[in-house]
């Protein structure tokens, strides 16, 4: 009753002060409201900061609740405000830029949003991480002494986007009688409601459309390689009904692109190259998406759902060490068989301290902290990628010569077996 009387004394006066048009900010302080007692019953899925802001819009009569997510925007904008006095140039600028995607997602349309929300365009760490094992790859197939393929580079970039978002969707059909019943989860749009099953079904065709426009720009081999992982893609959330270990699968089809990126440019799969960067992938995946999961343990548990959270237990940093180990393994293998110069082996050095202080620092029973470092891997992914460059870039052809001849070694001595 507070917040609505100020509003509209605030309106009134506005009115008698025969304001233009132009739009009139009033900041109300949720500090100083007053719960009357009358709290609905959905209030306690609003978890609001204790300094946010509700920033309402009056053009006259009409008035604009803006969400929560803008009160990062908002803060920057009265801090900016106070500290240049009335600059009322830099903080109409301040006021037009989101820091995160977040709150970018919060300006569009209310009528978007839940389409934004069902990609996740909202966080967009998925799709880093969906990304960096192509980006790693394209820049494995380039020449010594070259740079990664910029077309391919935006090519994999868009599809990582389009393709995640596809995943998403997929994913929130399946799961949305599940996602009900996790906190984490329940707001999501098919479990909340906020999209039917068939807007999701023509949203997910847009974006598997739109997927398959960026397949056809690659040569045939990429295009029969690219399209062999939808199996995996669809069948993806059923694993966590039948097995602990549905971050393999994660695994398999998140890191399809280590495969897909060197065949876009060289036409063809090293095996010896490409194979042992795709496990050091998969082995990545199961890192960061088992910290991923121990947000969710004590749902999961309730309502059946199965995951390396649950299996690994008290376990959890010893296993996700041993897998991290494993990665490093893995991807020296790759860039020794590649040819790589130092930099590559100095990066793995970068590599394997941040493993270690993801794998130890994490607090498995917070899950914001749980958050919080599986969103880190965005910088690891990146850190491996210009390990990757830097080694090839100084790389040289007898180098290269000589990891043929051991390639075809290790060929001829498979084949005796």
């Amino acid at each position: 009753m507070i917040l609505t009387s100020r509003v509209f004394a605030a309106l009134k006066f506005m009115n008698r002060a025969n304001f233009p048009s132009s739009t009139v900010n009033i900041r109300i302080n949720v500090n100083q409201i007053k719960s009357n007692g009358n709290q609905s019953s959905n209030a306690r899925h609003s978890s609001f900061p204790q300094n946010a802001f509700y920033h309402l819009a009056a053009q006259r009569t009409d008035i604009l609740l803006l969400t929560p997510a803008t009160a990062g925007v908002e803060q920057r904008r009265r801090s900016a405000s106070n500290s240049t006095g009335n600059s009322s140039g830099t903080s109409s600028v301040l006021d037009k830029i989101p820091s995160s995607a977040a709150e970018l997602v919060a300006l569009t349309p209310h009528t978007i949003q839940p389409y934004l929300k069902l990609i996740r365009a909202d966080k967009p760490a998925g799709t880093w991480l969906l990304f960096w094992p192509c980006a790693w790859s394209i820049a494995l197939a380039a020449q010594p002494g070259g740079l990664p393929d910029a077309k391919m580079m935006l090519l994999f970039g868009t599809g990582a986007f389009l393709m995640r978002g596809a995943g998403c969707i997929i994913n929130d059909m399946w799961d949305r009688d599940f996602d009900r019943k996790v906190e984490r989860t329940r707001e999501r749009p098919l479990a909340s409601g906020a999209i039917g099953f068939a807007p999701a079904m023509v949203w997910l065709a847009g974006q598997l459309g739109l997927s398959l426009l960026i397949l056809v720009q690659l040569n045939w081999f990429s295009i029969i390689l690219g399209a062999s992982s939808m199996g995996l893609v669809v069948t993806y959330p059923l694993f966590k009904r039948v097995t602990y270990f549905p971050q393999v699968i994660l695994g398999l089809v998140f890191n399809w692109g280590a495969l897909l990126g060197y065949a876009a440019v060289r036409g063809y799969v090293d095996p010896f190259t490409v194979i042992p960067l795709y496990i050091a992938g998969l082995c990545w995946t199961m890192v960061y998406d088992t910290i991923y999961a121990h947000q969710d343990k004590v749902d999961d548990a309730l309502i059946g759902v199965k995951s390396t959270a649950l299996k690994f237990g008290d376990r959890t940093p010893t296993i996700l060490w041993e897998l991290s180990t494993t990665m490093l393994f893995a991807l020296g293998c790759s860039g020794y068989m590649a040819g790589l110069s130092w930099p590559f082996f100095a990066g793995l050095g970068g590599v394997g301290a941040h493993l270690a202080w993801q794998t130890f620092a994490v607090n498995l029973n917070d899950p914001a902290d749980c958050y919080k470092k599986f969103k880190s891997n965005h910088y690891l992914g990146l850190l491996v990628f210009l390990s990757i460059v830097g080694g090839t870039f100084l790389a040289v052809d007898e180098t290269m010569g000589d990891r043929k001849e051991t390639q075809q070694t290790l060929k001829a001595n498979l084949l005796r077996l």
